[in-house]
C-alpha cells in the first residue's frame, strides 16, 4: 500500500453528530463518517476544554490503522470568527459569539452577551481604568488620590452636594460646598 493511500485509511473527516456528556476523564462524542456512527474519544489541545456542537468538522483518526482503535479531534464548524487580519488571533463559543480576540495592534478585546466574572484573590489593574456604566461595590473603595465626579452623592446618609455647617459666629449656617 502506497503512503498516500496509508494516511488516507487512517485519517478522515466527520462531524460530531451527537453532543457528549462531557462528565469522564476523557471525553466522548458521537461521530458520523463515511455512513458510519461510532462514539470515541475526543483529544483537545492541553489547557483547553470545550464541548463541540453537532455537526463540527473533526479529524478522525485511526491509531495503527485500527479501526476499533479511533479519536476524534474537532477542528471547527462553519462558522468561524472573521474577518482577521494576519497575526490576529480570536477564541470564543461560535453558539454566542462571546469571545477574546488578540488583535494585531496587541489590543485584546472581550467581548460577552451576559456578564464577565473574575475570581481571584487581588485584581491588579495597572492603567487607566476608564468605565462607561456604573460601578458597584459590596465591600469598601478606597483611593490614594482625588476621587472626583460630575455630580456629588452621599455619606452615611448626608448629601455632599447641599450639606451645610452651622456657624456660630456669623450666625446661620455656611454655604453649600462649590
Amino acid at each position: 500500500m502506497n503512503f498516500l493511500k496509508k494516511i488516507k485509511s487512517i485519517i478522515r473527516i466527520g462531524y460530531i453528530s451527537n453532543v457528549s456528556k462531557d462528565t469522564t476523564k476523557i471525553q466522548q462524542a458521537q461521530l458520523s463518517y463515511y455512513d458510519q456512527v461510532k462514539e470515541m474519544p475526543v483529544l483537545s489541545l492541553y489547557g483547553i476544554s470545550y464541548n463541540a456542537p453537532i455537526n463540527t468538522v473533526s479529524l478522525v483518526v485511526q491509531i495503527d490503522g485500527d479501526k476499533s482503535n479511533t479519536i476524534a479531534i474537532p477542528l471547527s464548524n462553519s462558522n468561524r470568527f472573521m474577518p482577521l487580519k494576519s497575526g490576529e488571533v480570536q477564541i470564543g463559543n461560535y453558539l454566542t459569539g462571546d469571545s477574546v480576540k488578540f488583535t494585531e495592534d496587541g489590543k485584546i478585546i472581550v467581548n460577552s452577551s451576559s456578564e464577565v466574572e473574575v475570581t481571584a484573590p487581588t485584581i491588579k489593574v495597572n492603567g487607566n481604568l476608564e468605565v462607561s456604566g456604573n460601578i458597584t461595590s459590596s465591600g469598601n473603595v478606597s483611593a490614594t488620590g482625588t476621587v472626583e465626579g460630575a455630580t456629588v452623592s452621599t455619606t452615611a446618609g448626608i448629601d455632599l452636594g447641599t450639606h451645610t455647617h452651622y456657624v456660630a459666629s456669623a450666625p446661620g449656617n455656611s454655604s453649600p460646598p462649590q
